[in-house]
């Protein structure tokens, strides 16, 4: 989780850098994406989410990230590199998500 946000971080600056940002914007943004992880963790120890709802989001949540994955990544890796070792490392990722899941839930 921390390697993750230390990217996100690091994105978030060259992000706001690159637009033409100042330095000041860029650190507030940084701060902003520093804090955000703490934000949720003390929302969702105050939340409490029915399990049935929470079943729909993760539902929706998941739904619109394999859209996003088939609808922009996918093409675009394609169009960037059309070989067949591209395939070839989209299958084994989807291989691996499966064999995860299939570790996961016993």
């Amino acid at each position: 989780m921390l390697a993750h946000d230390c990217i996100d971080g690091a994105n978030t600056v060259a992000l706001s850098l690159s637009t033409g940002s100042a330095n000041t914007t860029a650190r507030l943004w940084l701060a902003a994406d520093a804090l955000a992880p703490l934000v949720g963790l003390l929302l969702g120890r105050e939340i409490d989410v029915p399990v049935f709802t929470l079943a729909r989001l993760l539902g929706v949540f998941s739904g619109f990230f394999l859209y996003l994955g088939a609808s922009q990544l996918l093409p675009r890796s394609q169009a960037l590199r059309p070989k067949l070792s591209t395939t070839a490392a989209t299958v084994a990722g989807l291989v691996f998500i499966y064999a995860l899941v299939r570790i996961a839930s016993g």
